[in-house]
């Protein structure tokens, strides 16, 4: 079992160069240098007891196989004719500062599993592991890497939903996919899955796995990076997005597209983007991430989102502020048909509350994220507001001018207390998959007449 190598311009110049006197007397070397060699004992090292199920050294032998890249990269920096297309490498590094830095969302595992099994080089979209096969084929050297090789290049980041979890063991479901067969995975350490959990992550299996007939691989595996925890929007705002882009009328998904746009995205560095604009925290060692690909509002790091955000604090100086707590009121959620305020959102739903006698328990809503016809995004921010005779959930429209009225969808409810979980599934389905142009622009103009 082995990778197909590439067959690319990238690869034949650098077999190329292998072919020459000089070239192949550096390559040998590096083929042969110390570390190189020290980083393939371990992988050898590590196989006998991947290969009897043994977690930790799965872990290690892949581990070692991204090291041995890095140092193939490091190496083919230095030979003319190879550095130019992968200088991308370096740039990008420095784009995504991947230093390692506390906090810093795009880890370097995290951007070489991406940048070396994932995404292609040039034109040709070479990817750098299937270059790195074209040269162990041609010399021989280090067979035993080839089927690693092939199994990292087969990985890709999916959806999953945690159903069990205990330690740092789970098991899980794929979402968005062909099947719902569960899977137990071991998850690398800092990241104890919890029922519930959405992951964006990258499975591996355990080597056994692979002598299993196709049905049947990957009932167990192991999770190589810190997964990423997809906050807001829901999955319902990430399975319309998904399906506006590939479900076929009446047939369902197209499964290799699907599969494809989660291993490469739309355009290069669209998952590295996601991670590092959409970056809001972490629990453990795993990452919390808010917004959609290519939908810069709901990023937020983004410049788009950060630039919305001074506009509406400005905005909200220039009113009231609450009477209560002092602070500016909330442009986005705290706005009715009477304008703005007396008392923030916070305050009023306090005040309420205790007029009533009952307790709410704290929530937090994801924002979710409709598309119009022109395929225009719109963010909806989701905000509770208690009455006196009714509660209300509402999703407004949130936009980049403050001034405008929001679109606003919103429903509500005579109970007392409010059986808030109950609203918000209403109020999803109350969210159209697709938001017609024309009933965009109506709303919005009734809204203004208001």
């Amino acid at each position: 079992m082995s990778p197909a190598p590439s067959n690319g311009p990238l690869a034949k110049k650098l077999l190329g160069i292998y072919n020459s006197g000089f070239g192949r007397i550096y390559i040998e070397d590096l083929l042969g240098h110390r570390q190189t060699l020290e980083t393939v004992q371990r992988i050898e090292s590590a196989l006998p007891k991947a290969g009897a199920g043994e977690t930790l050294a799965t872990f290690a032998a892949y581990r070692e196989t991204v090291n041995l890249l890095s140092r193939f990269l490091d190496s083919f920096l230095g030979i003319p004719g190879m550095n130019q297309p992968l200088m991308i490498f370096e740039e990008e590094a420095l784009r995504y500062d991947i230093s390692g830095r506390a906090g810093n969302p795009v880890t370097k595992e995290f951007f070489y599993y991406h940048n070396y099994f994932d995404q292609g080089l040039g034109r040709s979209q070479e990817r750098f592991s299937e270059i790195v096969a074209a040269l162990l084929k041609r010399t021989g050297r280090f067979p035993e890497i080839l089927p690693l090789l092939e199994i990292l290049q087969g990985s890709s980041l999916a959806f999953y939903q945690v159903r069990k979890g205990s330690g740092t063991r789970g098991r899980v479901v794929n979402l968005i996919g062909v099947t719902d067969t569960e899977i137990e995975v071991e998850f690398s350490p800092g990241y104890e899955p919890r029922e519930g959990d959405l992951l964006l992550a990258r499975l591996l299996p355990y080597f056994t796995s692979q002598l299993l007939p196709e049905r049947h691989r990957h009932l167990r595996a192991l999770c190589p990076l810190p997964p990423c925890l997809p906050t807001s929007p829901g999955i319902g705002s990430w399975e319309h997005f998904l399906r506006r882009l590939f479900w076929k009328k009446r047939r369902g998904p197209d499964d290799a597209a699907l599969r494809g746009y989660l291993k490469r995205g739309r355009k290069r560095n669209e998952w590295l983007d996601l991670v590092f604009e959409g970056y809001a925290g972490h629990i453990g060692s795993a990452l919390l991430l808010s917004g959609l690909p290519g939908v810069p509002l709901s990023l937020p790091r983004s410049v788009a989102f950060l630039e919305a955000t001074k506009a509406h604090q400005a905005f909200a100086k220039t009113l009231p502020p609450c009477t209560s707590c002092k602070k500016d009121l909330s442009v986005v959620s705290d706005r009715t048909k009477e304008g703005f305020g007396p008392l923030c959102l916070f305050c009023h739903n306090r005040k309420r509350t205790r007029s009533l006698g009952i307790s709410l328990p704290e929530r937090t809503f994801p924002e979710e994220v409709v598309f119009d016809d022109r395929g225009e995004p719109h963010v909806f921010r989701i905000a509770f507001r208690q009455e006196a005779d009714h509660a209300t959930l509402f999703a407004r429209d949130f936009s980049s001018d403050p001034a405008a009225a929001p679109l606003t969808f919103q429903v509500d409810s005579q109970e007392i207390p409010p059986d808030i979980e109950k609203l918000y599934e209403t109020l999803l389905e109350e969210l159209p998959e697709t938001l017609p142009e024309t009933f965009s622009l109506s709303l919005a103009r009734t809204d203004k007449e208001d």
